[in-house]
């Protein structure tokens, strides 16, 4: 007789930890994890002269190339591992001419480690833009 209360309380507590377990499972709202990503990289002309001023759009964000040309973009992605760049000349001859429109594809490293300044990024570092100017 022991026994036997003794099965049916074991199996009872198995059967409420399962339903306690899948309750848990299916209660949690799900979120998706997103990652970084970041582009380091310098703009410049036909010469190797850096070109100031051009907006550079993409999927991750947006900014505007330094006096130096160097432009760095960073935001957030799910995973990819290529972004598109497009590179746009927003103030016409202030930065020595009116340059072209320019799209590029940019292949990401994954990194996984602090060297990015946090887990599960996906950079390209050094990215070489050359820009022509318009024809007139």
């Amino acid at each position: 007789m022991k026994k036997s209360l003794l099965s049916h309380l074991g199996r009872g507590t198995a059967g409420i930890l399962g339903l306690l377990t899948v309750s848990a499972c299916y209660g949690t709202p799900y979120t998706e994890y997103v990652s970084r990503v970041q582009v380091n990289g310098r703009v410049s002309d036909e010469n190797n002269n850096p070109i100031e001023g051009i907006q550079i759009e993409g999927a991750v964000s947006g900014t505007l190339s330094g006096s130096d040309g160097s432009f760095t973009l960073s935001g957030r992605s799910n995973h990819e591992e290529t972004v598109e760049l497009l590179f746009k000349d927003v103030d016409g001859e202030a930065n020595g001419g009116k340059f072209k429109d320019k799209t590029i594809e940019v292949q990401l490293k994954y990194y996984n480690d602090m060297s990015h300044g946090m887990l599960d990024t996906y950079a390209a570092d050094d990215v070489e833009v050359k820009l022509e100017l318009e024809d007139e």
